[in-house]
């Protein structure tokens, strides 16, 4: 790569992980986990807050493991079809890449943060590349109920698929992310914007917006103007738990599974978690996943946000050995927490 090309490409790098939108709140009705001007994580004393000397040191690290070559290290299939578009009564999960999953149950069908463009960035020339392409080619997905957007993230808001999709579906979105959907045309009806704890409910389907600890912005400048958030969802007799992007705290998570009491299943993030002096506020390692993974009582946990898209110095499979480690420390029989192909479907019986 020459020098002007790793300009550009850390340069889409540093928007990714910094942006901003407009203010969404006055004084007098702002929440509490809204600051002075924008949104803040109430269990950090500090700001995440990196520079963009921090970004370029992060991406020449001398301990970046590079992905090339080894991509076949990530299980990689097409979802069968006559699978994902025959209505089931067990819950069905598939892993689309990085942390947009298919979750499915009695002909409900909810994406979670789908991403389908070649490149998780704000132009198709730089920044980071999909390993494998989606799982599920998006023309051939079923109707779709819910989309659930935890962030604004390039590598969770992709911004050809709400065109694409439209307003064929639902849209649940954190405070102060619903201005973005109606500037792409998305009628108001069909946005539900939501504050921690704030909730959706329709026929056979609950929705609750929960804490996570992260940040938000699309561009280098004046960021967390809007929320970020995980959910909790009730498809009929059963619930699950989707993690979105989040950093490790001892009260959230705790508070979470308080409060919803157990899950049948959690989609938890697993990567993207090195250097820790740069990522540990805002992504969780693998350790901290099973941490999440036992604090909201999760009876069964599938592992998403990894060997999709390289947005830090990890190995692309590391995340997932990290995880089988950290499992045997905290006692957790193999199959509670598991990682699935690209393109996989896991049915729960």
């Amino acid at each position: 790569m020459n020098v002007s090309m790793k300009h550009i490409y850390f340069s889409i790098l540093t928007l990714i992980f910094f942006s901003c939108t407009n203010p969404m709140f006055k004084k007098e009705n702002k929440p509490m986990h809204y600051g002075k001007n924008s949104f803040i994580n109430p269990y950090l004393d500090h700001k995440i807050e990196k520079g963009i000397t921090d970004v370029f040191k992060m991406h020449f690290d001398d301990e970046r493991i590079e992905w090339e070559g080894n991509y076949d290290k990530v299980p990689f299939n097409v979802a069968d079809s006559s699978v994902i578009n025959i209505p089931d009564s067990n819950l069905k999960v598939t892993w689309i890449g990085n942390s947009s999953f298919l979750v499915q149950k009695n002909g409900i069908n909810i994406l979670t943060d789908p991403v389908f463009s070649h490149r998780a960035s704000p132009v198709s020339f730089a920044g980071p590349e999909r390993v494998h392409p989606p799982g599920i080619n998006k023309e051939h997905l079923p109707a779709i109920d819910i989309v659930l957007i935890s962030h604004d993230h390039y590598d969770h808001l992709d911004i050809n698929f709400v065109k694409w999709i439209n307003n064929r579906t639902k849209w649940i979105v954190p405070l102060g992310l619903k201005a973005f959907f109606l500037d792409l045309d998305i009628f108001d009806e069909n946005i539900i914007e939501l504050d921690w704890y704030g909730n959706y409910e329709s026929e056979n389907i609950n929705v609750t917006a929960t804490p996570t600890q992260h940040f938000s912005g699309r561009k280098p400048w004046g960021r967390n103007k809007t929320l970020w958030c995980s959910y909790a969802v009730i498809i009929d007799d059963i619930m699950f738990w989707f993690g979105g992007d989040t950093g490790y705290n001892d009260v959230q998570f705790r508070e979470i599974g308080e409060k919803f009491k157990s899950f049948d299943l959690a989609l938890i993030p697993i990567g993207a978690y090195k250097p820790r002096w740069f990522m540990k506020d805002m992504h969780v390692n693998p350790e901290e996943a099973v941490l999440i993974h036992k604090e909201i009582n999760s009876k069964f946990s599938i592992a998403g946000h990894w060997g999709t898209f390289k947005l830090s110095s990890e190995g692309i499979d590391e995340p997932v050995r990290d995880l089988k480690s950290a499992k045997i420390r905290h006692g957790l029989v193999d199959e509670e927490f598991i990682h699935i192909g690209i393109g996989e479907t896991k049915t729960l019986k």
